[in-house]
Order: structure tokens, then C-alpha cells, then sequence
């Protein structure tokens, strides 16, 4: 502090008072014990990351084709030179290596001589609709949300993937967006993982929409609805029929199959690694494609509401609201938290009930 340099006297502070390896006791529920080791608070994450795993009930949605007639992506996802140089030069130097210990340094600073021979490696895969079992296999890094910081419940699975597997998706990614934003396939309500849209858009939409209503004299009524590990729960199988109906077939819905199947992670807590566990459904947190394949996932919820109802989406936090008129007006808001309820059963995403609320 003689020195004047706050700044750095707080980091000191914030070294000595936070847990080395980001997670501190962990309490496991099984054996009603306290884990302190690194190396079982990484194996009790990893198994119950993999717990959280959704298998298919066997009932088929209700889906039916959303674009023009023809209207495909199946095999028009190219791989030129000059894309991956340019998505090369935007990759944050200074990310974390994945599991295959390539640092993004690497594609950044060797774009001009790896955006050759990648863009032919790609074409394969996506020809074959493969993908290398070593991007299969994640390292995970756990996140604490809040809450209780001894329940393995609130950390976030966080996957360290391969780089080359990052860039193939960044590509990939760029090429299925342009489709969506052609065929309209992506609601105007969702202000999640797109450009030009953020939280900021989500409340300036609504705030205008409630001050509208109650200079009319009128109030407002607004439920908000979160689901309950909704990345990590999303059905594979119900995953691929949603995906099939808006156009993603051929190649390209193999090689996001191949990309989603067969999966493995292990979790680092420290200096230690887990045990490897598979992974039977999500669309994997820390992937380039993960967000924009749970955007199609929940898009379908917008449309099931009546006029009387408005929903805005940010990712998989929902928000209902009604202006009530009349005293029966509330019941337009109920009639849509049950069709919220209906839908989030067919598709297999529980609701976190501790984390809604009503405001009227």
C-alpha cells in the first residue's frame, strides 16, 4: 500500500482469499462427506456433470417443415482459404488450450500456412459427415453460478475443446447462420448468442411494451421461467428431428450427429483430472455450436402462445407477460405458463420452479 498501487494490493488480497484451484469443500450427498481433495472434487463434478444426461422418452414432437419446399443445407458448407484466415485472425490469442494441448495462439499466429491444408482436412470430414474421436473427448472446466458453493448442483460444465475443432465449428457456424437469417428461422423475440442482440434489447423491448400499457391505465402481469440445466439436457434424438425439419439434412446433419454422439469429458479441479465419463445428451457448453443448436432447439416455443400473450427468449430464460384490462385477463397469463409446461415436457427440459417468478 506504500506504494499507492491499490490495484494490486486488492489481487494480493483476492489470491490469498479464494480457493487455488476455484473450487473449494464440496459436500457429496451419496456418502454424506465433505470431498477436500482436488482429485475427488474432480471426480465428483465429472459424475455428476454426466448425471445430469437426458435419455429419450420414445414420444416424437410434433414438428413439421418450417421452410420453402427444397429449401435445404445439406451439402453447401464450404471451407475456402480465405474464410478460415479471416475466422483465424478473430480467435482470442489468449484462450485456454483444449484437451489436445494446442494453444489458439497457435492458428492465430500460422493462419497464412495452416488455412490451406485445414480447409482440405474440413472438406473431408464434412463430406463424410465424421469427426475425429479426439474432439469427441473434452476437458471440463467447472464454474460456480452461486448459491451454495458446496453443491456440485450450482457449477457449470465449461468444455476446454480442441482448437481445430472450434475453428471447423466457427465455419460451420457462419454458413448455417446465413440460412437461418434467409429463411427467417430464428424468432425476433430471442436476444440470446446473436449479433446485435443482448439483454440490453431484451428489457428495452419489454420496458416500452409496460410503459405503453400503464399509460393506458392498465397493469401488467410477467412470469419468468428458467429451465433446469437446459445445455446439458437437450435430447440428441429430438435434437436431429428439429434440426431435419428446418432444412439441416444430408452431410451436415451427420456431421452435427457424428459431433454430438459418443462424447467424453473428464474434469480438471487444480493439478487434477477426473476419471472420463460420457456424455449422452446437451449441446455442449464452451462449443462454437453448442448456442446456435439450442437457439433451434427452443425456437418453436415462441409460436405456441395466443396473441393475448407476449414471450421474449434470452437463451433459455423466458419471460411472459400479459396486460391485464380486465380481471380475466389473468388467465390469458396461466393458459400460457400451462402450454410453457406442456412444451418444456415433450421436449425433455425440466423447469427450474425455485428459480421462477410471477410479478403482476
Amino acid at each position: 500500500m506504500n506504494s499507492g498501487n491499490s490495484g494490486k494490493f486488492c489481487r494480493f488480497v483476492n489470491k490469498r482469499l479464494h480457493c487455488k484451484s476455484g473450487v473449494g469443500a464440496l459436500h457429496d450427498r451419496k456418502c454424506n462427506r465433505t470431498v477436500a481433495s482436488d482429485q475427488e472434487k474432480a471426480n465428483l463434478l465429472n459424475d455428476y456433470f454426466a448425471s445430469i444426461g437426458v435419455i429419450d422418452d420414445g414420444k416424437p414432437l410434433d414438428v413439421s417443415p418450417t421452410t420453402s419446399r427444397g429449401t435445404k443445407l445439406q451439402d453447401s458448407i464450404t471451407f475456402t482459404p480465405d474464410k478460415l484466415r479471416k475466422v483465424m485472425r478473430k480467435i482470442k490469442g489468449n484462450s485456454s488450450p483444449g484437451a489436445d494441448g494446442y494453444p489458439p495462439v497457435l492458428l492465430q499466429n500460422l493462419s497464412h500456412s495452416l488455412a490451406q491444408p485445414l480447409s482440405v482436412i474440413f472438406a473431408s470430414f464434412m463430406s463424410t459427415g465424421h469427426v475425429p474421436q479426439a474432439w469427441k473427448q473434452a476437458t471440463v472446466t467447472p464454474v460456480f453460478k452461486g448459491g451454495i458453493a458446496s453443491d456440485q448442483s450450482n457449477y457449470r460444465p465449461i468444455s476446454l475443446m480442441s482448437v481445430f475443432s472450434k475453428l471447423m465449428e466457427k465455419v460451420v457456424v457462419l454458413d448455417m447462420l446465413r440460412y437461418c437469417k434467409e429463411q427467417g428461422l430464428i424468432s425476433k423475440q430471442q436476444h440470446g448468442f446473436l449479433a446485435r442482440k443482448s439483454t440490453v434489447t431484451n428489457m428495452l423491448s419489454c420496458m416500452n411494451d409496460w410503459t405503453c400499457a400503464l399509460m393506458n391505465r392498465s397493469s401488467v402481469a410477467v412470469a419468468y421461467i428458467d429451465f433446469q440445466k437446459a445445455f446439458d439436457s437437450v435430447c440428441h434424438t429430438k435434437l436431429f428431428c428439429k434440426l431435419e425439419s428446418i432444412g439441416f439434412t444430408g452431410n451436415l446433419l451427420q456431421w452435427i450427429a457424428n459431433f454430438l454422439t459418443d462424447r467424453w469429458q473428464c474434469t480438471r479441479v487444480g493439478n487434477f483430472v477426473s476419471d472420463p465419463a460420457r456424455i449422452i445428451s446437451g449441446v455442449i457448453q464452451g462449443s462454437c455450436i453448442g448456442p446456435l443448436l439450442f437457439l433451434l432447439y427452443v425456437n418453436s416455443l415462441i409460436n405456441i402462445f395466443d396473441n393475448d400473450v407476449t414471450c421474449h427468449l434470452f437463451a433459455d430464460d423466458v419471460k411472459l407477460y400479459t396486460v391485464i384490462k380486465t380481471p380475466t385477463d389473468c388467465t390469458s397469463l396461466q393458459k400460457g405458463l400451462d402450454k410453457v409446461y406442456d412444451w418444456s415436457v415433450a421436449h425433455q427440459l425440466p423447469i427450474s420452479v425455485r428459480k421462477c417468478s410471477c410479478i403482476v
